[in-house]
């Protein structure tokens, strides 16, 4: 009984939010790949909004949710469910600059911390924690509720509004603006 109820106990302790939000997991052996989660998804979603045929996003044609594509390599466009698919086909690629950049500078986050910058990554492109690493770097590595909106943006290198935009209202670590 007692080897049951103790993952109840902690599955409701969980869901109700009575961990600190600052608590992340480090494995026992190393690094661990966090995928986005489902939650994070449905920002991503709600944040781009869906487009069924192709359209010219800044730099290139995207659709669905904001995923790059040719200009006519969708003619008849494209379904939500299938614009849904298509960004969890992609995905990966940003997962994936997060968490190199995580892993390569030893910083432990938590999910939907995670979420918000593969949300962030997903609208720059994975080559951005190249280029502006060492401020954010700085700023996750000393906790990043120890610094202003206008700090965090500035690291980010997106304006103040930009910063909730983009899905990093780290002020807030446990909801999704």
């Amino acid at each position: 009984m007692k080897k049951r109820l103790l993952p109840v106990l902690l599955s409701l302790v969980i869901a109700f939010g009575l961990l600190p939000t600052t608590f992340s997991v480090k494995a026992k052996f190393g690094y661990v790949q966090r995928q986005t989660s489902e939650v994070g998804i449905a920002f991503i979603e709600a944040f781009e909004g869906y487009a069924q045929y192709a359209y010219w996003d800044y730099t290139q044609y995207s659709i669905g949710y904001g995923t790059a594509c040719e200009k006519d390599e969708y003619p008849a466009g494209i379904s939500e469910p299938y614009a849904h698919n298509l960004l969890k086909k992609v995905l990966p690629t940003y997962e994936n600059g997060v968490n190199k950049f995580l892993k390569s500078s030893d910083i432990y986050v938590t999910q939907n911390q995670y979420d918000a910058l593969v949300s962030f990554t997903y609208n720059l492109g994975a080559y951005i924690w190249e280029s502006r690493e060492s401020t954010i770097e700085t700023y996750l590595k000393n906790g990043i509720e120890n610094y202003t909106d206008k700090q965090i943006a500035d690291a980010f290198g997106c304006g103040i509004i930009d910063l909730n935009r983009c899905g990093l209202n780290f002020a807030n670590i446990d909801t999704y603006t």
